[in-house]
């Protein structure tokens, strides 16, 4: 079994903000696109290691409910793959939050346009 652990403080930036490019340059269509996508793709598990940092919710929203909202993983699946963890609560909550919305976003067609600034590694 492949495993991989993603520090975001010191595998993507220890500033993180927002949705898209427009938000900001680490914003959570970036990680997710560049970094959490692969690593979910050559893994079997992967952890995800947020301590360090504070998080908006867009940037938390886009980063991993966006993986089931645009289709590269149903709630289940991901959920199976994906791990990760935060010194606060809190953060931890609002993930599954988001995870549970996207999957009955997903499943009701309310999923929108995928945005495409950062364009996905083959």
């Amino acid at each position: 079994m492949i495993e991989r652990k993603i520090v975001i403080a010191t595998d993507f930036s220890t500033e993180v903000h927002g949705r898209y490019r427009k938000d900001h340059e680490f914003n959570g269509t970036r990680f997710r696109n560049q970094v959490l996508l692969p690593a979910l793709r050559g893994a079997d598990k992967v952890s995800v290691d947020l301590n360090g940092l504070s998080y908006g919710s867009s940037f938390l929203d886009e980063a991993f409910a966006g993986l089931v909202l645009y289709g590269y993983y149903d709630e289940r699946t991901l959920r199976q793959k994906l791990s990760w963890e935060h010194k606060l609560q809190s953060t931890r909550d609002r993930i599954d939050q988001y995870l549970r919305e996207a999957e009955y976003r997903s499943k009701h067609s309310l999923a929108g346009e995928r945005e495409a600034d950062y364009p996905i590694p083959n």
